[in-house]
């Protein structure tokens, strides 16, 4: 009953604005936590951790068909659903999506490769990327800022 009075005094505009800014994806209670289980985020892959925190470790990802990541507190395995473009003769600065789902679980990763290996170097075996992780569950939302690499 109060709200019905405050849209009076408030006028409509009021009203309006406080019903879209309700409806608006709520972030996510938990989200994305560190992998707990260090031993399966482990080998050649891609693994991607918080900006400026390489011990944190949110996503790893061995070349399959799945990723590992830690989503409201539980180590979770999640299929990938697509790939575009694929991971094969980058260049420094070229994008790349990925996007991976479970149940209510949605996760897009959005790249950007920072450094790339020379053409025929026998030493370099990874290509290092910026990214962000966008974890959507039900109406909740998280997006978060990761470095990383992928290689072996």
């Amino acid at each position: 009953m109060n709200y019905y009075r405050s849209c009076l005094i408030l006028g409509i505009l009021g009203c309006s604005f406080s019903i879209s800014l309700a409806s608006a994806k709520q972030p996510v209670a938990g989200g994305i936590g560190n992998i707990q289980n260090k031993k399966e985020a482990q080998g050649s892959g891609c693994i991607l951790y918080r900006k400026g925190k390489q011990k944190e470790i949110v996503f790893w990802s061995a070349f399959e068909n799945s990723a590992l990541m830690n989503i409201d507190g539980k180590d979770r395995r999640i299929p990938l659903v697509s790939e575009t473009p694929s991971l094969n003769r980058i260049k420094k600065g070229d994008r790349s999506t990925a996007i991976y789902k479970s149940d209510k679980i949605n996760v897009r990763i959005d790249r950007v490769a920072t450094r790339v290996c020379p053409v025929g170097s026998q030493e370099c075996e990874a290509t290092s990327y910026n990214a962000k992780i966008k974890l959507n569950i039900g109406e909740r939302q998280q997006v978060i800022a990761v470095e990383g690499d992928c290689g072996s």
